[in-house]
C-alpha cells in the first residue's frame, strides 16, 4: 500500500496536467492495473501514445481531477461498467470541477483504466482530514451510544494486507489458477502489533466515548491492544484462540492457530460449507473431556458464530453513531450492522475505496446539518487527527 506521505512527495501521472506536483492539500487518487499492464505487453515500447505515465506494475497517482479526466476519456470510447461505475465517488468530499476532455485514447489504456477503476483508492487533502476529524470527535462527544466497526485497513500500517486493495489479497490473485503471490501477504501475524489506530480504540473505551468495538478482522490485534473480551465482538474469529468442538472451551494461543505441536491422531474433515478443516491437530485440556480443537476462524462460506454475531446486533441496535474504519464494507451479513442503530443514526467511514454506505454519510438531519462523514484516508492519519480534537 502507498502511504500517504508517498503520494503527498510524487507527481501526478497525467502526462497533460499542467501542476505536476501532488501536494498535502489536494485530493489524491492512487491506482493500479497489474494484470492488464503485464498482459498488455510491450507497454514500454508504447509510452508515447499512453496518455498516463504508468509504472512498472501498473500503477500511477492522479489529482483526483485528472482522475477523472482519463476515465471520463476511457468511457467515451468504452461500454465497459467496471470504468463507469465501480469507481465512481458518490455525494462525496471529494467533489472537483469536472473538466472536459477531448483525447485519444488507445485500447490497452482503456483496459488499464478499467482494471485500475475497480480498486482505485482515494485521498482526502490534509484540510478536508482535519475537518472530518473535528467532526467526527465532535460526535464521539456528544453521541450517547458510539461503536466502531472495524476491517483489515486498520491493520495495513504493520505492513499485512488487505484484501480487496491496490495490492491486497484478491487484487493479487492470479487470474489464471487463482493462486496468490506470496509475497504480498506481509509479515507473520506473530510479529505485527497494534497500529495507532488499535491503540486509539482503547484510549476511547477508557474515555467512555466508544461503548464497542465489531471487528471484522481475525488478527487478535484488538485483544493484543487491551480491549476487554466484553468490549469486542470478532465476528470472522481470531487466529489466536481455538475452540473444543465437544464442551465449547476456549483456549488462547501464543502462535497462530495453524502453529503448534499437533496430535497425529486428530482426523481431519473437510466443513460442508468452505471445504476447509477447521480442526487445528490439538485436542481440549479439560478434564474428562478431550474433545478437538477447532479455529474460530470464520472463512468464506462459514456462518457466523450466533453468540458473537448476536451480541454485535446488540450493540449495534443500541448505537445513535457508528464509526467504520477500514472496511470495504462488502461482506454481508457484517455490514449490515452498520445500519441497525438508532435513528437518526449518525455514521462515519474511512478507508480508501468507495462503498455502497457513502451516501448515507451525507444525511441531514431535521435541521439540515450533516449527520455523518465520510473520509478518505488511511485509518492512522484520521484517528491521530480525532485524537487531538478529544485532547484539545
Amino acid at each position: 500500500m502507498a502511504s500517504i506521505s508517498v503520494l503527498n512527495n510524487s507527481n501526478c501521472c497525467l502526462k497533460t496536467c499542467g501542476n505536476k506536483s501532488l501536494k498535502p492539500n489536494d485530493n489524491k487518487v492512487h491506482v493500479r492495473a497489474p494484470h492488464q499492464y503485464k498482459e498488455g505487453g510491450g507497454v514500454e515500447d508504447r509510452e508515447a501514445e499512453m496518455l498516463v505515465v504508468w509504472d512498472g506494475n501498473g500503477g500511477a497517482k492522479f489529482h483526483m481531477k485528472c482522475w477523472k479526466i482519463i476515465r471520463e476519456a476511457a468511457c467515451r470510447k468504452s461500454e465497459n461498467s467496471n470504468i463507469t461505475n465501480s469507481s465512481r465517488v458518490k455525494n462525496s468530499n471529494l467533489s472537483e470541477n469536472q473538466v472536459p476532455c477531448n483525447m485519444n485514447i488507445s485500447e490497452l489504456e482503456k483496459r488499464l483504466v478499467a482494471e485500475a477503476s475497480l480498486t482505485v483508492e482515494f485521498y482526502n487533502s490534509d484540510v478536508m482530514l482535519k475537518r472530518e476529524a473535528k467532526r467526527i470527535a465532535s460526535m464521539l462527544k456528544k453521541c450517547k451510544y458510539s461503536i466502531v466497526f472495524t476491517g483489515a485497513g486498520i491493520t495495513t500500517a504493520t505492513g499485512a494486507g488487505d484484501y480487496r486493495g491496490l495490492n491486497g489479497k484478491w487484487t493479487n490473485r492470479g487470474k489464471n489458477n487463482g493462486a496468490t503471490n506470496a509475497k504480498t501477504h506481509g509479515p507473520c501475524l506473530e510479529d505485527i502489533r497494534p497500529t495507532y489506530t488499535h491503540e486509539a480504540l482503547v484510549k476511547l473505551l477508557d474515555m467512555n466515548h466508544v461503548k464497542h468495538v465489531i471487528s471484522q478482522n481475525t488478527d487478535g490485534l484488538h485483544r493484543l491492544s487491551g480491549i476487554p473480551e466484553d468490549k469486542l465482538s470478532e465476528l470472522h474469529g481470531n487466529s489466536f484462540i481455538e475452540e473444543c468442538e465437544v464442551c465449547g472451551t476456549k483456549r488462547e494461543l501464543r502462535h497462530g492457530y495453524r502453529k503448534g505441536p499437533t496430535d497425529a491422531s486428530v482426523p481431519m474433515t473437510l466443513c460442508e460449507m468452505c471445504k476447509c478443516n477447521h480442526r487445528t491437530g490439538r485436542r481440549c485440556t479439560e478434564q474428562n473431556c478431550g474433545g478437538y480443537m477447532r479455529s474460530t476462524v470464520v472463512n468464506f462460506g462459514d456462518k457466523l458464530e450466533e453468540k458473537v454475531l448476536s451480541g454485535a446486533v446488540a450493540q449495534a441496535e443500541m448505537a445513535t453513531f457508528v464509526l467504520a474504519l477500514g472496511s470495504s464494507l462488502r461482506v454481508s451479513p457484517a455490514n449490515s450492522l452498520i445500519q441497525m442503530g438508532k435513528e437518526p443514526l449518525r455514521l462515519a467511514i474511512c478507508n480508501r475505496q468507495v462503498t455502497a454506505f457513502d451516501v448515507q454519510c451525507f444525511e441531514l438531519d431535521s435541521s439540515g446539518n450533516q449527520l455523518g462523514s465520510r473520509v478518505f484516508s488511511d485509518c492512522d492519519d484520521l484517528m491521530r487527527e480525532v485524537m487531538k480534537c478529544l485532547v484539545d
